[in-house]
């Protein structure tokens, strides 16, 4: 709630509280609207869930709860539409279910303030394209317009190499690997096996209990980490981004002993990888090289060594190829790895 980026998004384990805070924010940034000349603070909010049945049975229920119908304004079932207001604070809030980018024309024309996403890894991109145009045009500027206009939203973790798993790492979905400036604004909570497990005092005894649960429900519903891809089977399947990625920068050992690996993948693409055994055994990548249409050589020359040399100097570097490096070229004979090792 201290966050003011365009795009929040809270995820964590199942009963963590993700979507009673979601509800408060909307009430919260409501009354933080300035008064117009008739000293009342006006927004409108729109609340998306990916479907009606959804929407009915959880996201409507949970924020009638804490802000009943007929106690802090009406809701309106036909028209799924609650106009709230308690003292000088009116919000129309209007929930709506959106499904895929055919509902886009769905929100043409809407002039709202903000929008919550509710278990946004469901909701489709073009969505959330489409409404981030749709905020920040409610009050019109004729009428003093918004204080503070966003999106936020919820959400169990998505799986990996989708398109919400990209925008929430900050990169870029098209190659999933060059940076992604969107300005969001990530909070992710602690498993809820951790001593810092949030809303215990609020569930049952033993509700993270993981007897007879599958890894994968453990891993995203208890845990809070990222799903595994459903394409083909992971290459490691205990992968943990808090146990396996660094928290800071890691420093290579340079002491003309330790060597500096680099595992390498040929062809027109040729692309490196650059790591490092520490004294405690473990295995640390500290480095990367992609290309994309681009022979050996020109890899080497371009990308290779300016970033060993700059890197890692005066440390023994050991190249591991792709075994199919040795194959010999119909044109001059020379394999890739002739090229590598004439390159020094």
């Amino acid at each position: 709630m201290a966050s003011d980026a365009k795009m929040r998004v809270l995820v964590g384990p199942v009963g963590s509280g993700k979507s009673v805070s979601c509800s408060f924010e909307v009430v919260r940034r409501a009354t933080m609207q300035r008064p117009n000349a008739n000293g009342i603070r006006k927004t409108r909010a729109a609340i998306v869930r990916e479907t009606a049945r959804q929407l009915q049975d959880t996201t409507i229920k949970t924020f009638l709860d804490w802000f009943p119908d007929g106690v802090c304004g009406n809701y309106m079932k036909t028209t799924k539409t609650y106009f709230f207001k308690v003292g000088d604070v009116e919000c129309e809030i209007m929930f709506r279910a959106l499904d895929d980018s055919d509902d886009v024309a769905n929100l043409n024309s809407l002039e709202l303030t903000f929008a919550w996403f509710n278990e946004c890894r469901d909701i489709h991109p073009d969505i959330v394209d489409a409404m981030s145009k749709r905020i920040g045009r409610f009050p019109s500027a004729k009428d003093g317009g918004p204080s503070w206009h966003g999106m936020w939203g919820d959400t169990n973790p998505p799986t990996m190499d989708t398109w919400w798993y990209y925008q929430m790492e900050g990169l870029d979905s098209r190659d999933g690997v060059s940076p992604n400036n969107n300005g969001w604004a990530v909070f992710k909570q602690p498993s809820g096996r951790s001593p810092h497990a949030e809303n215990i005092e609020n569930l049952p005894e033993g509700y993270y209990d993981t007897q007879g649960r599958s890894e994968e429900y453990i891993r995203v519903y208890i845990d809070g980490e990222y799903g595994l891809s459903s394409a083909g089977m992971p290459v490691y399947k205990y992968f943990r981004p808090d146990y396996h990625m660094a928290t800071a920068r890691l420093r290579p050992v340079i002491n003309g002993v330790r060597p500096i690996i680099v595992g390498m993948d040929l062809g027109l693409t040729p692309a490196a990888v650059i790591g490092q055994q520490d004294p405690r055994g473990r295995a640390l990548i500290l480095d990367e090289a992609v290309s994309f249409d681009m022979g050996i050589q020109r890899f080497v020359r371009r990308i290779l060594k300016p970033l060993l040399y700059e890197r890692f100097p005066g440390a023994p570097v050991l190249v591991v190829t792709d075994p199919a490096g040795i194959q010999r070229a119909q044109t001059d004979e020379r394999s890739a790895v002739d090229i590598i090792k004439a390159e020094g």
